[in-house]
């Protein structure tokens, strides 16, 4: 005998969102860590503290600044592997 169940959709999570000072270029969870992301910003890799839940409860750390000497250049992704590791792409700006 086989049997079908239709459930109902699931309601959408209710979301906050977060204005940044710049463009997100990437956004990763930080493992171990709920509610912690890093997130790269223009040419800033931050560590950004958000549950979702409320707009003004979040706080933005920096971690570091990339290509520093060189003004134009830009974050432009970033990506983790199985083992944990990040690997993060810049360009010059246009």
């Amino acid at each position: 005998m086989l049997f079908f169940f239709v459930l109902p959709p699931l309601p959408p999570p209710p979301r906050s969102p977060v204005k940044l000072s710049d463009t997100p270029t990437f956004v990763v969870p930080v493992s171990g860590r709920p509610a912690h992301f890093l997130v790269g910003l223009g040419r800033r890799i931050c560590l950004l503290r958000w549950d979702g839940s409320d707009r003004a409860d979040f706080r933005l750390e920096d971690v570091c600044t990339a290509d520093t000497d060189r003004p134009n250049n830009r974050l432009n992704d970033g990506k983790v592997d199985r083992c944990g590791r990040d690997g993060i792409l810049w360009m010059q700006k246009i």
